[in-house]
């Protein structure tokens, strides 16, 4: 019941917005008519008689209430409760006084407030709106013909603006209000169509936009939760200091760090799923589980990878995979051992100033094909060393000439980087968003470096 309140509250706020903006096409329509009727009374050529003279003052006079009529609408910002209906009937009135002054010139007061009405999206307002406009023009009409009859003044002003009425009341029934009556009533049925098309479009609209509001909201969450589910991105074990980012290409992502303890030795790895959103992210939730239980029940990392693997290729209908560079170390002495599945080839900095990519054979990928071996590699790092893992959203990322970060431009920012690992990664990042500007991320990127502190 929420939720429809919900989506009923969009549709009533689409609704109004919709409203407030005819009300100021409405409102500038009303201030176009009112000046024309205000030059057309300073400029135009009227007889000097009494018809003259009253056509003259009746134009000029509905120009000024036009005029006055949008100045109000503007001060409240076109958001008056009722305005709508006031701006009509100015509209209305305005238009069925030029047609008593000029009675063949009916087409805007067959067209243009049952048009603008329309435009509200409102059926009621639509018919309200016909059946004023034509009680008007029916007033109009047989009033001029009564008029003509009595008034000399307005029927010499009629011959000298070249109009020229019937002169039986049956003519004028049969020529001219049978007519433009079946054009009211044609008018009004297309303006209540569009008008009913425009009612069902606001509803969908908001109906889409409810949705797609609650999708963002769950998208959020899911952001927020997979946040929540990643380590800190600091860490201090022993002589061990790790930093680590991670920056999805949509709300949720296949990219993920993790590290945690195996008895006196850090384990962290950096994983990279194949394909990005959701179902990356789903999925990486599912290798994370299954390489801690895999490290909880093996003895070492390849062992313990071959378990993970053999878990993630029991049940993987999308045929989705993993790439993955897992390191086990003791954090005191730095002597360790690494497996690489199928990831990018990590950079070990030394503490002399050398940089070399640990380009080793690779594993296979995991989740895949059950039931291989993993081989590993052993890693030493020394006071001062470095290792930097990262996934290939950093070397992949593009700039506005589609050119790609690369491996030369990261190992140079390795370089030139400061030596903590907090400051590594913080340069890395920087430099991969000065190189892409605003040109759109389109891959997860994580990075993560670890280093041994002097003594």
């Amino acid at each position: 019941m929420k939720s429809d309140g919900n989506e009923l509250s969009l549709a009533e706020e689409l609704f109004h917005n919709n409203e407030v903006k005819t009300n100021r096409i409405a409102s500038f329509a009303l201030l176009f008519t009112g000046i024309l009727y205000i030059m057309v009374a300073a400029f135009d050529r009227f007889t000097e008689d009494t018809g003259g003279k009253t056509a003259q003052a009746i134009l000029l006079t509905f120009g000024v209430i036009s005029v006055l009529m949008f100045i109000h609408a503007a001060v409240f910002n076109f958001d008056e409760p009722g305005i709508k209906d006031i701006i009509l009937v100015g509209i209305i009135i305005c238009s069925g006084a030029v047609f008593f002054l000029y009675p063949l010139n009916v087409t805007f007061l067959e067209f243009g407030p049952i048009v603008i009405a329309a435009l509200y999206y409102d059926s009621g307002f639509v018919k309200r709106t016909a059946v004023i406009s034509w009680l008007v023009y029916s007033i109009m009409l047989w009033g001029n013909v009564v008029f003509d009859a009595l008034s000399p003044s307005l029927k010499t002003f009629h011959n000298f603006m070249g109009i020229t009425l019937f002169e039986y009341p049956l003519d004028v029934l049969t020529s001219r209000y049978i007519p433009h009556t079946l054009t009211f009533v044609l008018t009004s049925a297309i303006c209540f169509k569009i008008t009913s098309r425009g009612k069902d479009y606001v509803k969908i609209r908001a109906h889409m936009d409810f949705e797609n509001a609650k999708m963002e909201a769950e998208l959020k969450a899911a952001e927020e939760i997979q946040k929540a589910s990643l380590p800190e991105p600091e860490l201090i074990c022993g002589r061990g200091v790790l930093s680590a980012y991670v920056k999805t290409a949509r709300n949720v992502g296949g990219d993920f760090y993790d590290y945690f303890r195996a008895g006196d030795e850090l384990i962290f790895l950096v994983a990279d799923v194949s394909d990005k959103g959701m179902g990356a992210a789903m999925y990486s939730t599912k290798v994370k589980s299954a390489v801690r239980l895999a490290v909880s029940c093996s003895s070492g990392l390849e062992e313990a990878l071959q378990r993970a693997n053999n878990l993630l290729c029991e049940d993987n209908p999308g045929n989705m995979f993993v790439t993955l560079f897992a390191v086990k170390i003791n954090p005191f002495t730095g002597e360790g051992s690494f497996v690489n599945c199928g990831h990018n080839p990590p950079f070990l900095l030394k503490a002399e100033g050398s940089i070399a990519a640990l380009e080793f054979e690779p594993n296979l990928i995991l989740g895949v094909f059950p039931d291989i071996d993993f081989s590993s590699h052993s890693l030493s790092l020394s006071p001062s060393d470095k290792i930097f893992v990262y996934t290939d959203g950093i070397t992949d990322a593009v700039n506005k000439n589609n050119e790609s970060f690369g491996c030369e431009r990261l190992a140079e920012t390795l370089k030139s980087a400061p030596g903590q690992p907090e400051e590594l990664v913080e340069e890395v990042l920087k430099a991969v968003n000065e190189f892409a500007g605003a040109a759109d991320q389109f891959d997860d990127m994580t990075v993560l470096c670890f280093g041994i502190e002097e003594a």
